[in-house]
């Protein structure tokens, strides 16, 4: 909280304790967007750091009694649920006088209620999104949690848990400005991840970080010739990043770097000199995965590797087959999934798919997004109409949601995620669609 909202804040408790004090009444209240529980454990931490005798303290009952350090009058916090969020009420025990009471009213409302500096925001309400005005960029890591950046980096066991904001990788000089919608992300397992970005500040600056503690902390990783980290993923411990390093004082071109014990050591290997500008990377398994390659010289714009990137072929996309047209402004394969049998990609609006051992594109119609559960080995895809529908390895549907997200530019898809029977759509406006069993829920931003 900036020092001018803090002022403004505790100018209009000390007015609304004049006005309760005019009541001959010394009791203080306000609500927060979290739940009882949480919030207990906040205020009691910030009281605990500032030094406050507690002289009773029940979890149970979201109750406490305080007395300010440099003060005796003793002082009952008491917390009440009201479904997300929680009222907290503070009056004083016995002091001696009005005046009295109400400076330590005044002052352990202030102390549980605004955070010490440095000091990391509360959760939010469970099912809510962090608050921020920027575009998702979502994640979903091997065992179903989610990561999110939204001008700053958020994780959550589930779209209905408490988002948990990771400030430690500020602390490596990286703004929240900079966590946006481009980043990249890639899971080794829960407590260790890698985040690559894009262009920051020229030459030399860091663009690739890693933490094994669930974000708390974070070391950057040096390459000096890394200008941009384009895509990342992780099966297991075997991580590849694909980016844009220096070639000369004016030229970049792609550059491909694994590891193969969750990113402490790394290894660069070559890569065939058409394959330049990588946009996607999916992993099929630890050795065989697909890029795609935005083009900008004219393709080829999708490679496959079956040996771990020591070697890479063509495969032909839908345009390249004469399948679909693609205007010269037109983006190309945008997302690539394997289910079964079936290489499935979106290209320019429009799904195709063929046996991935003989490429022969035909189009799957109405579906404009898709995304590989490989739990469950079924596809996740996103309609034309904005249906959300689950398929199994035979390209059958299995559910398709009742409702649909509606349409307009705030509800632009931004990316589609699958796992474990569960799709995941985020859109332009920063909301987060959630789709099982054919229920689609909203998971709303806080306002």
């Amino acid at each position: 909280m900036s020092q001018l909202r803090m002022r403004v804040a505790l100018l209009l408790l000390v007015l609304c304790a004049a006005t309760l004090q005019a009541q001959g009444v010394a009791t203080m209240s306000t609500n927060e967007a979290i739940s009882a529980d949480s919030l207990y454990r906040l205020v009691h931490t910030r009281l605990t750091k500032r030094h406050y005798r507690i002289d009773q303290s029940d979890s149970g009952a979201h109750r406490l009694v305080v007395r300010p350090a440099d003060q005796n009058t003793k002082v009952e916090v008491r917390i009440t649920a009201h479904a997300d969020s929680s009222a907290i009420a503070v009056q004083p025990i016995g002091a001696s006088d009005m005046i009295q009471g109400m400076t330590a009213v005044l002052t352990v409302m202030h102390d549980a209620t605004f955070a010490a500096p440095g000091e990391p925001e509360p959760p939010a309400p469970a099912g809510e999104l962090p608050r921020a005005q920027w575009r998702p960029e979502l994640f979903v890591t091997s065992t179903g949690k989610l990561w999110m950046a939204r001008g700053g980096l958020y994780a959550a066991d589930s779209l209905r848990g408490h988002w948990r904001r990771i400030s430690g990788i500020e602390r490596d000089s990286v703004q929240s400005e900079e966590l946006l919608i481009g980043i990249n992300m890639a899971f080794v397992d829960d407590t260790t991840a890698l985040l690559g970005l894009p262009d920051r500040f020229g030459r030399g600056s860091l663009q690739l970080f890693r933490t094994s503690d669930r974000g708390a902390t974070w070391s950057g990783i040096p390459r000096s010739n890394l200008a941009w980290v384009d895509e990342m993923a992780a099966t297991g411990k075997s991580v590849w990043v694909f980016g844009t390093e220096w070639e000369n004082d004016t030229t970049r071109r792609a550059t491909f770097l694994r590891s193969r014990d969750g990113g402490s050591t790394w290894e660069q290997l070559p890569l065939p000199q058409r394959l330049n500008d990588v946009d996607h990377l999916y992993r099929v398994s630890p050795a065989t995965a697909y890029v795609a390659a935005a083009g900008f010289d004219k393709g080829p714009f999708l490679w496959r590797t079956a040996d771990s990137g020591k070697s890479w072929s063509v495969v032909p996309t839908p345009f390249e087959q004469g399948v679909h047209h693609i205007p010269d402004s037109g983006v190309h394969v945008e997302e690539i999934a394997v289910v079964g049998h079936w290489l499935v990609v979106s290209e320019y609006g429009a799904a195709f798919v063929t046996r991935s051992d003989s490429v022969h594109w035909r189009r799957l119609e109405r579906i404009e997004h898709v995304a590989a559960d490989t739990v469950r080995n079924q596809l996740f895809v996103l309609t034309d109409a904005h249906d959300a529908e689950m398929l199994d390895s035979n390209l059958t549907v299995l559910w398709r949601t009742k409702d649909r997200i509606p349409g307009g530019n705030e509800n632009d898809v931004e990316k589609v995620l699958a796992r474990d029977c569960t799709g995941f759509v985020s859109v332009t406006s920063s909301k987060v669609y959630e789709a099982r069993n054919g229920v689609l829920q909203l998971v709303r931003p806080k306002p």
